[in-house]
């Protein structure tokens, strides 16, 4: 773990997330802070791979989120999953090599039942895909993150404006 949670709790290949309050993961852009204290439960990974995760939670709170984490260091991370913003789902998916960006897609249901992420790392490049059923996979996102031969992999969760929720993460998977 970095930045474990006092409530967590694994059973089978469930992780089972009480998320903290008023932490977050981000860089600096629009608003200026920056913030590194969110939950990340990680691996390493190494060289070309693709990652996977099914992510279920209560997400009620501006900018609650969940998601995969591919991470250097502070300054160079991508996270992709889902985020409750402006009283909708969305995926949400960020770039920081520095400073964060942020692209989202507005989803087109309230309520969610379960969201999978799919992240596919070639050289330095990755590309990111999401699903609402694990069959039918969206393309997101594609973009520069580095050639580093190992980062750390594996399921991130924040609560920047509220009290916190919970999480379950599922099927966390990284193939070569």
């Amino acid at each position: 773990w970095m930045n474990k949670p006092d409530k967590w709790k694994q059973k089978g290949d469930d992780i089972k997330v009480t998320v903290p309050e008023e932490t977050d993961f981000w860089r600096g852009t629009l608003h200026g802070f920056t913030k590194d204290d969110a939950p990340f439960y990680w691996m390493f990974a190494d060289n070309d791979f693709e990652t996977r995760l099914t992510i279920k939670g209560k997400f009620k709170y501006l900018y609650d989120q969940a998601g995969l984490m591919l991470r250097i260091d502070a300054e160079n991370w991508v996270k992709l999953g889902i985020c409750h913003y402006r009283d909708q789902l969305y995926v949400s998916c960020c770039f920081t090599r520095g400073k964060s960006d942020w692209s989202t897609h507005r989803l087109p249901i309230t309520k969610i039942d379960k969201f999978h992420v799919w992240a596919k790392r070639k050289g330095e490049v990755i590309d990111c895909y999401y699903s609402l059923d694990n069959e039918n996979w969206i393309h997101i996102r594609q973009g520069y993150f580095s050639d580093k031969p190992r980062i750390r992999v594996g399921m991130m969760c924040a609560a920047p404006e509220s009290a916190g929720f919970k999480v379950t993460f599922s099927d966390f998977m990284i193939k070569n």
